[in-house]
């Protein structure tokens, strides 16, 4: 097999990694009909080949930082992370902080 065929291998099995990995925590947060929305672009209610490659293309080139074709390890913990910081975002916007003692910490204060 030669060097780009598996480089091509290599990028299919990243964003398949990160797609999965996306898409569990976004199920696992009850945001199913969110992640369908997204990668259902013509609203029928299914995904298509077509439109499943269009979202795996866009999230690939979201974590190819530097744009040449191919997700580094960095590049692939630095899109990790800011999917993860994203959600996060997303999640106190909509439920309100979970720093109830506004300590900068998220647990919950010791009970009086």
């Amino acid at each position: 097999m030669n060097p780009q065929m598996k480089s091509r291998m290599l990028s299919g099995v990243v964003v398949a990694m990160v797609i999965g990995l996306a898409a569990a925590s976004t199920f696992a947060h009850d945001k199913g009909a969110d992640m369908m929305a997204k990668i259902d672009t013509n609203h029928d209610g299914n995904i298509s080949a077509a439109e499943h490659a269009a979202y795996a293309q866009s999230m690939f080139d979201k974590m190819d930082a530097n744009h040449d074709g191919m997700v580094s390890k960095l590049e692939m913990d630095a899109g990790m992370k800011a999917m993860h910081d994203d959600r996060m975002h997303d999640e106190a916007a909509e439920h309100g902080s979970m720093d109830h003692d506004h300590d900068a910490d998220d647990t919950m204060p010791p009970k009086k």
